[in-house]
């Protein structure tokens, strides 16, 4: 029998279809880092320096590189993660917001950053994940989270309003009465607590996080594409709620936007101090 030759193709493997190889993906800010890996798409939240807090250009390049995703067949699943050390994500990036005027809710505050994709996506969860990164972890589908991870929605303490569709994965994720506790009080439960409410798939040590992401993502990858699409659309299908019933819910959440406790809360976070809130 003769030697079976290779593929012409270097990136090929000998599974079907199957790629190999590292491809780095353009992206419109550095604050953006991408790659695909083996039919796994690779985001990364790049301001390490501070501590990933998500700025609007982070808002416009995520959403770029997931539409570019979603008709690209070498991307079966897509992994988020946080550059750094300390933080997969600390929030909104408070300082793009002038705290001493007040007027519409700054871009991306209605909706806050949302993994829309049509593909599996996993947030690989270390450090803070704070606010509106709270919010950009639990859009995706799984959550993996190192055992340092930290979670809080510190809205209340800054007078800010959590976006509606963050409330409503918060209120799916871990029920109403544990949404309530995190949504009313601000405070900051670790990994076990989260993975035991819900908020969380999986806890492992930090030293393990990115090996076990790649294991998961790299088993779900080995689904029918087709089956995967149809999973998640279907999965979305039955908990999304009728437009017209979050439209007062969403005009509260604008309000607090606008605000004069919302300046009031924005300006003692930065001078370190207990705000003072008048209900205006």
């Amino acid at each position: 029998m003769g030697r079976r030759r290779g593929n012409a193709d270097p990136l090929i493997n000998d599974r079907a279809g199957y790629r190999s190889g590292v491809r780095s993906v353009a992206t419109s800010t550095e604050q953006i880092q991408a790659h695909v890996d083996e039919w796994v798409g690779w985001v990364t939240l790049n301001r390490a320096d501070k501590r990933n807090a998500i700025s609007e250009e982070m808002f416009a390049s995520i959403k770029e590189v997931l539409d570019a995703w979603a008709t690209d067949d070498e991307v079966r699943v897509v992994v988020v993660r946080g550059a750094g050390d300390q933080a997969f994500a600390s929030g909104a990036d408070l300082g793009q917001i002038d705290i001493n005027t007040t007027g519409y809710p700054p871009p991306g505050a209605r909706k806050g950053m949302t993994l829309t994709i049509n593909k599996p996506v996993i947030a690989m969860i270390h450090g803070y994940c704070i606010g509106g990164g709270l919010m950009v972890a639990m859009d995706a589908d799984i959550r993996i989270a190192a055992d340092d991870a930290v979670f809080s929605i510190p809205a209340g303490p800054l007078g800010a309003g959590y976006p509606l569709i963050g409330v409503r994965k918060l209120v799916t994720l871990v029920g109403h009465a544990q949404a309530s506790m995190l949504l009313f009080t601000g405070e900051r439960i670790d990994a076990h607590i989260a993975e035991r409410l819900g908020l969380v798939n999986k806890t492992v040590p930090k030293v393990h996080l990115e090996a076990a992401t790649k294991a998961l993502a790299s088993r779900i990858a080995q689904n029918a594409p087709l089956s995967l699409a149809a999973a998640k659309a279907a999965m979305s299908a039955v908990i999304d709620l009728p437009g017209s019933s979050l439209e007062h819910a969403q005009d509260l959440v604008d309000r607090c936007w606008v605000s004069e406790d919302f300046v009031e809360g924005r300006a003692a976070f930065g001078e370190k101090r207990t705000p003072g809130f008048t209900g205006r």
